[in-house]
């Protein structure tokens, strides 16, 4: 795993970005950003040579030392520089993707954990994970959702029942978005295998019969309006689906069509009492994330609504259907921006910094 506590870890993580903002924010026209990360930039911290060195080895590699290079699984196969994005020279370390970079505060946790544990070990690991996921959409829906458009509810089950409807279901007016948040990840060795049918055994065990059934199994039992049905559904008139992955193929290029279609094609709408059931939309968490700015005037349903309409195949990729999914950086997450104010309180303090020596992350204003 690593030599050093994970929070150490998630420290070291924040400060290369901190350095990389700080560096961003002192450019001048005329001269190139340096993006260089110094070795001797940690002599104003209290953090010793050894964990140091332990740190800069876990996120790196050199040409006088490269850790041996697994076999290629097939074109586009990054997984070499996603675990380690940063190339050392010299001890001043180069950030190679600025993407994969920051992506290590979490999937490096996930995946380095995940294989240094027992075989029975392993799934309870990822399960933990997929409840953090769950949780993190709730959190956002909370934070940024406008109340006065969405009525959020987190876990909702079934009146005098444990049974659980679906992940999270989110009440814009007479429309219910039943929502499935799905850790699923894709194994490299599929991912990159240039293999339709292991991305489809892929989608059918993690998506389909994970997400898919889920939801069919939760729109039918809702369409009957029974009586274990909650009270704040008795008004609905219209239900969509969706599926939100933490993998980036929620949101690629014909997985929405084929999600969906094997949705409509297992859909038993007699026993709907006249309740629209609209298709199902699948995204990414990224996706979500740049979006959320638009949630504070503009409803959920609303913008679903919007993505069926501009793309009806649902072929396209979410980001490409949808216009308010912004490029680049999140917008507006003053949420995310306080979290993160608050490890980077703690780095302070542990790694013995000054806080004139640190920038502080702001809110990216959306650009309308």
């Amino acid at each position: 795993m690593f030599p050093f506590p994970i929070i150490t870890y998630a420290e070291f993580i924040a400060t290369f970005a901190l350095h990389a903002l700080q560096e961003r924010q002192t450019q001048t026209y005329d001269k190139p950003i340096d993006a260089t990360l110094r070795k001797s930039w940690f002599k104003r911290t209290s953090v010793g040579e050894t964990t140091l060195e332990e740190m800069f080895e876990t996120v790196s590699f050199s040409l006088d030392k490269m850790p041996d290079p697994k076999d290629t699984l097939g074109y586009g196969d990054f997984e070499f520089l996603k675990d380690r994005p940063y190339f050392l020279f010299s001890d001043e370390m180069y950030m190679l993707d600025y993407e994969f970079a920051l992506g290590k505060l979490e999937s490096a946790v996930i995946w380095r954990v995940l294989r240094s544990l027992r075989k029975d070990k392993k799934e309870p690991w990822l399960s933990y994970w997929g409840l953090i996921f769950e949780e993190y959409v709730t959190w956002m829906f909370e934070m940024y959702a406008a109340p006065s458009l969405h009525k959020v509810y987190s876990s909702p089950q079934y009146l005098n029942s444990t049974d659980q409807i679906s992940d999270q279901i989110i009440v814009c007016g007479d429309t219910a978005v039943l929502i499935e948040a799905k850790l699923a990840t894709c194994t490299a060795a599929d991912r990159y295998s240039c293999d339709y049918e292991k991305i489809k055994t892929y989608l059918e065990e993690k998506l389909v019969t994970k997400g898919v059934n889920q939801l069919l199994n939760a729109v039918e039992r809702v369409g009957a309006k029974g009586a274990d049905v909650p009270d704040y559904l008795s008004i609905i008139k219209r239900i969509i689906p969706v599926i939100i992955t933490r993998d980036d193929f929620g949101g690629c290029w014909g997985v929405n069509a084929y999600l969906n279609k094997r949705f409509k094609d297992q859909l038993t709408t007699e026993s709907l009492n006249g309740i629209d059931v609209r298709p199902l939309v699948s995204m990414n968490i990224s996706c979500l994330e740049r979006m959320m700015w638009v949630l504070q005037k503009k409803a959920f349903a609303e913008v679903m609504e919007e993505r069926i309409e501009t793309d009806p195949s649902l072929r396209q990729p979410f980001d490409a259907a949808v216009k308010y999914v912004q490029r680049g950086a999140a917008p507006n997450l003053h949420g995310h921006v306080d979290a993160y104010q608050e490890l980077t309180e703690h780095l302070i303090s542990d790694f013995g910094m000054k806080e004139d020596e640190v920038v502080q992350p702001t809110v990216q204003p959306i650009e309308e």
